[in-house]
C-alpha cells in the first residue's frame, strides 16, 4: 500500500494511504480552543475513526495534489477512472472532514473504541456518540444513502458529486445529535 501521509493539525490528525486515499486513525487531539466555549470534553487524543475508506477498488496513480491553508488541507488523487478528494479543517468544532469520490462509490467508516453510532429517530442522522456522552457528532451525508450500519461501522452509497462528512459539536447538536450528558 505504500507509506501513509500524516496530516497533523492542532485539533485533528490522521493518516492517508496515497494509493487509495483511505483515511486511517482520524483523531481529535483534545487541544483547547482559544474560545473556551468551543472546547470538546476530551482530556487526551481520541481516535474517532480507525478507517474511512472508499470501496472503489482502484489504485490511484496520478500526482497527489495538496492544498494547505490556515484552516485546513485538501488532498486529491486519481487513477483508473476514479478521483478521490479529502477535505479536512483544523478547528475544534463544526464540519471537520469529508471524503469525496468521483464518480460515486461506496464508503465504509469504522469507529474507534470510544465511539458508537446511534440513531436518535428513524430516518434521522447517524450520530457518533463518545462513551462519555458529553459531546455530539455525526456522519453528514450529501447525495449519499446509508446501506448498513452497526454500532461501530457504517456503509454508504455515495453518488457522483456527493460525500459523507463529519460534523462535531454545536453543529451536530443542531443537526439532531444532541449530547447525552
Amino acid at each position: 500500500m505504500g507509506k501513509a501521509i500524516t496530516v497533523t493539525g492542532r485539533y485533528v490528525r490522521f493518516r492517508v494511504v496515497p494509493s487509495t486515499i483511505e483515511v486511517r486513525g482520524y483523531t481529535l487531539t483534545g487541544a483547547d480552543s482559544p474560545d473556551a466555549g468551543k472546547n470538546l470534553p476530551l482530556n487526551r487524543p481520541s481516535v474517532v475513526f480507525t478507517r474511512k475508506v472508499a470501496l472503489h477498488g482502484k489504485t490511484l496513480t496520478s500526482g497527489l495534489t495538496l492544498d494547505i491553508s490556515n484552516e485546513g488541507v485538501i488532498l486529491e488523487r486519481s487513477g483508473a477512472g476514479q478521483d478521490m478528494k479529502v477535505q479536512a479543517k483544523n478547528c475544534p468544532q463544526g464540519g471537520l472532514f469529508q471524503l469525496e469520490p468521483e464518480p460515486g462509490t461506496r464508503e465504509r467508516n469504522s469507529l474507534g473504541p470510544d465511539y458508537r453510532f446511534t440513531r436518535t429517530q428513524p430516518g434521522g442522522p447517524l450520530c457518533v456518540t463518545h462513551v462519555n456522552g458529553r459531546f455530539s457528532a455525526y456522519d453528514s451525508p450529501e447525495l449519499a444513502s446509508l446501506l448498513a450500519n452497526t454500532a461501530r461501522r457504517s456503509t454508504w452509497r455515495v453518488a457522483s458529486g456527493g460525500r459523507v462528512g463529519f460534523v462535531v459539536g454545536e453543529d451536530a447538536a443542531e443537526g439532531g445529535c444532541a449530547p447525552r450528558g
